[in-house]
């Protein structure tokens, strides 16, 4: 019931050696020193610094690509499911196919999986484009109110020089998430 200290010792000798071992290794560790660790890594182009245009581009770049990934797979979904959604369409009441016919009067969304797609896809299609828009012009938009264009307007640039210039590319990033 009494505590043994001396049956101690050894584990704090055993800690203080493990220490000072850390310590040695914490100060070798950097392996980039002695020998160069192969490792992909990005496009000097997306990482903004040959201008303006690079920078806004390369600053848009993951947004505008996801965005792109995103509508992409919901056209996707939309073109797999669209020959049983059209059939499915046909197969209800006369009264709801006047509705639909009254909604879309020059398309016949009952003939086939290309109409459906054309109002289901174009439709949701615009929206999420809307939404991406948004985001990438909203993202440039903030450089002006976060204090970021102060930064960026230190090199030898006028600020009409980089609306013109990181204008461009933010249409990059929405040509590429187009």
């Amino acid at each position: 019931g009494e505590p043994d200290w001396v049956s101690l010792v050894p584990v704090a000798i055993v800690a203080i050696v493990l220490f000072a071992v850390g310590v040695w290794a914490f100060a070798r560790r950097d392996l980039g020193v002695t020998s160069r660790i192969p490792w992909p890594s990005i496009p000097s182009g997306l990482l903004g610094l040959t201008g303006a245009t690079a920078r806004s581009f390369g600053e848009r770049f993951p947004l505008a690509m996801w965005w792109g990934i995103g509508v992409g797979l919901m056209g996707f979904v939309f073109g797999a499911a669209a020959p049983s959604f059209s059939t499915a369409l046909a197969q209800l009441s006369p009264d709801t196919i006047a509705i639909f016919k009254s909604f879309f009067p020059s398309i016949d969304l009952f003939n086939g999986a290309g109409a459906f797609l054309q109002v289901a896809f174009i439709t949701f299609g615009y929206i999420l484009a809307g939404f991406a828009a948004s985001t990438l012009v909203g993202g440039w938009a903030s450089e002006e109110t976060s204090g970021r264009l102060e930064v960026i307007l230190s090199a030898p640039l006028t600020r009409a020089q980089w609306l013109v210039r990181s204008g461009l590319g933010l249409f990059l990033a929405i040509a590429l998430f187009t």
